[in-house]
């Protein structure tokens, strides 16, 4: 209401008490002049009465204008207050009932996150516990498939040559949903190292059909250290981006999801780096194979299977000929070049249940596990003859052989134990050496007196038996004729037979 109209309603009531007490006046006037034109007289109380009308009738709208109308106006303004309160009270309380439901829906939901977050925290303490890539697959398939129920995915992992990724677990329908191999560059999420929502929605880019292509997709890569070491997939029915995922609201699953991946990503890069320090501690760089520490994990264990089994077991000590020799003529990066290519040869030459490893400097040994004396001196043999043909390729013009002496022990027979096994298969390889190189020495259990024989070094056969315990097969290059039998245990002597059959000396 502009001012104008509310000056003039307050206005209004004054007018109205002028005009009915100039009314009153009016009538108060008209009748007293009625009074005193009548031609008799009138009795002094009918005068009295008529004046106290008057009066009356005056006094009232002057009492009703002055006190009465003011209460009124009060009374109307109290009833409207209250009538506003109690209006406003009642929407108070309607926002109340609405905010008091809107909390414990809050509430609900923020226990429900709750219970998923700790949920996530039991996930990631087994994720940190997980010994291999597939405990963490499973513990991967089961948080995800319990926290979003009804979504299917798939965890994937890169291979050592990081071209593509290969599934490592899945839940759900994602065995038929999702590939076991995707390419690096066939998913989005890989190659932006971010969250991809794809699908057939407008505007949305989708993954190659041989990747996680589908009408509602959700990767999210796994990313450790700024590198991608991984995937999750999931396949949801409905558009993630506009509806609830598997129950949880987006507000809630994205953060949850994020999470999750980070620990995940965690736990596949400390995996990782402890199987790479794990595989630095137990492996030869140069060469590839095993070293002295396998060793000595392992072949105490073995050999107390293979005695439980009631197996034989054998080894094999591995000493490359002149490797001292070598070095000084053609270098050091040709004898690591020696090595390395004797170490690759071993890893092609063994059996697959054997194993290679580089007991030290130029030396190395094969463990044949179930593998008796016999037919380990036939393996050995075999592998001794395969190295002697083996050429060394040094530069492009230039390329050398190498030749190898080789002891052979077997238990229980020569050692039930590490230690001694290994000292029976130095002991026959320190022979094979005195014997002229190039040849495969066998420990015996008893060996008997050196019993002198003649034995032809080109031919590498030995006309008498074993000698001084050992049984050998030997290849001495450029000896020319037979000679006795040396007694292995006078060192100068063999060192001086060598040399006077045309033997090269002892390195």
């Amino acid at each position: 209401m502009s001012e104008d109209g509310e000056t003039a309603a307050q206005s209004r009531p004054a007018q109205i008490f002028l005009v009915v007490v100039a009314v009153i006046f009016g009538s108060e006037v008209i009748v007293m002049w009625v009074l005193a034109a009548l031609p008799f007289t009138l009795p002094h109380a009918i005068e009295a009465l008529a004046d106290a009308v008057m009066l009356t009738l005056l006094i009232g709208p002057t009492l009703y204008f002055v006190l009465f109308r003011r209460m009124a106006a009060d009374n109307r303004a109290l009833l409207e207050s209250a009538c506003a309160l109690r209006a406003a009270r009642a929407g108070i309380e309607e926002q109340v009932v609405s905010r008091t439901l809107e909390l414990n829906d809050a509430l609900a939901s923020q226990s429900a996150q709750n219970e998923r977050l700790a949920g996530l925290a039991d996930g990631t303490q087994m994720l940190q516990a997980c010994s291999d890539l597939a405990e963490i697959g499973n513990v991967v398939a089961a948080q995800l498939e319990h926290q979003f129920s009804g979504v299917p995915g798939a965890f994937y992992a890169y291979r050592a040559s990081r071209d593509a990724i290969e599934r490592v677990a899945s839940w759900g329908a994602a065995v038929d949903a999702l590939p076991g191999t995707i390419a690096a560059d066939d998913c989005w999420a890989l190659r932006r190292g971010r969250l991809h929502v794809g699908g057939a929605a407008p505007g949305r880019l989708r993954c190659a059909e041989g990747a996680c292509a589908g009408v509602h997709t959700l990767c999210l890569p796994l990313v450790a250290g700024g590198e991608a070491i991984g995937l999750i997939a999931l396949r949801p029915e409905a558009d993630p981006e506009t509806a609830s995922l598997g129950g949880v609201k987006q507000a809630d699953w994205q953060p949850l999801l994020h999470a999750f991946c980070e620990s995940v990503a965690v736990a596949v890069s400390n995996l990782r780096l402890r199987e790479s320090l794990r595989e630095q501690a137990l492996r030869d760089q140069l060469t590839g194979l095993f070293n002295r520490r396998f060793i000595d994990e392992t072949l105490r264990i073995e050999l107390a299977q293979a005695a439980r089994r009631g197996e034989p077991y054998s080894v094999a000590m591995i000493d490359v000929d002149h490797f001292k020799k070598f070095n000084d003529i053609y270098g050091h990066e040709a004898g690591d070049l020696v090595l390395s290519t004797l170490g690759a040869h071993l890893l092609r030459r063994m059996r697959r249940s054997d194993v290679a490893c580089r007991y030290g400097g130029e030396e190395f040994l094969v463990l044949l596990p179930g593998t008796d004396g016999d037919t380990a001196q036939v393996v050995i043999e075999g592998l001794r003859r395969s190295v002697e043909e083996l050429a060394v390729r040094l530069d492009e013009t230039r390329q050398a052989s190498m030749t190898i002496s080789i002891g052979v022990a077997t238990s229980p027979a020569d050692g039930e134990d590490a230690d001694t096994l290994l000292r029976s298969a130095d002991a026959a390889l320190y022979q094979s050496k005195h014997a002229g190189r190039n040849c495969v020495t066998r420990a015996q259990s008893a060996p008997s007196a050196p019993t002198p024989g003649a034995r032809d070094c080109r031919s590498g056969r030995s006309s008498a038996g074993p000698v001084g315990g050992f049984s050998r097969s030997c290849r001495v290059p450029g000896c020319k004729q037979d000679q006795a039998d040396r007694n292995l245990g006078n060192e100068v002597e063999a060192h001086q037979a060598l040399e006077s059959c045309g033997g090269e000396p002892l390195s």
